[in-house]
């Protein structure tokens, strides 16, 4: 029996191939894989310094991004076929390898719990949003029956909670990040008691500043890589040197910009601060 091809060599060959740096590489794989190096506790540290430390995790945003650029393939290849047969078959193409995500990545409980809401919400039914919330909570607990002796399941699932209802409002893209973004650190700060005091103002800045950051500027382009890395997986070595090689060369200038946006980005946010 075959081996499930691995996420992480190709990850590595193709960034190997991109001419940048170690500490850029580290941060590469830290926010699309969740892979740790030496240079990875450096972002740690600085995302820490900056009360951003939760950006650095695999959560919701990743799978969200990810499952967004798959499912652009997805509706490519299944053009021409009926209107709901064609949805269904590019829900099921997204879910079966952010399901193989998932698993690569560790099947961490953040990562599994967005890929089971993803599979409810995104689907061609259509779900009340409760139902889709009760979903993912019952096979989060089917899986992960420990997580209700952690007190990192019952802040994860209230900021998860405070995120989505959010998001349902009708307000702005700005003002809802800025709305959910306060919500979610007056929990941390108050009802969970964190052990950190730190100033709300800016914390609530520079949180709210790289959140942004990420969603205009980092997600997407992040994500539409993964999923090229991650289809690039599954084509045979001969080809997938020749892909990755071309994925690298037009990639290349769009991650330099991005890695000088983000840079200038938290150098000011550590100067304010």
């Amino acid at each position: 029996m075959n081996e499930i091809p691995d996420l992480f060599n190709n990850f590595a060959k193709w960034s190997g191939k991109l001419g940048i740096t170690r500490e850029e590489e580290s941060f590469l794989k830290l926010v699309a894989l969740g892979q740790y190096s030496v240079h990875s506790y450096e972002w740690i540290n600085l995302f820490k310094k900056l009360e951003c430390l939760h950006l650095l995790v695999l959560s919701g945003s990743q799978v969200q991004g990810l499952g967004n650029a798959l499912r652009f393939v997805g509706n490519f290849l299944t053009r021409g076929l009926a209107v709901k047969k064609a949805l269904v078959l590019s829900h099921l193409f997204c879910c079966v390898f952010l399901g193989y995500y998932a698993i690569q990545t560790g099947a961490n409980p953040p990562i599994v719990r967005a890929t089971f809401y993803y599979f409810l919400a995104s689907g061609p039914w259509r779900f009340p949003l409760f139902v889709n919330l009760l979903g993912s909570l019952a096979l989060h607990i089917l899986f992960f029956p420990h997580q209700f002796e952690s007190r990192s399941f019952y802040l994860s699932w209230t900021a998860f909670l405070i995120i989505i209802l959010v998001s349902k409002l009708n307000i702005s893209q700005l003002l809802s990040r800025i709305l959910s973004t306060f919500l979610c650190l007056l929990i941390l700060q108050f009802f969970f008691f964190s052990e950190k005091q730190y100033s709300m103002i800016y914390a609530l800045f520079s949180n709210t500043l790289l959140i942004l950051l990420f969603d205009r500027y980092l997600q997407r382009p992040l994500s539409a890589i993964l999923a090229a890395i991650m289809l690039g997986t599954f084509i045979p070595q001969e080809l997938g040197d020749i892909f990755f090689d071309g994925l690298a060369l037009f990639c290349a200038p769009f991650f330099r910009a991005i890695m000088t946006i983000l840079l200038v980005a938290l150098g000011g946010i550590r100067y304010i601060g």
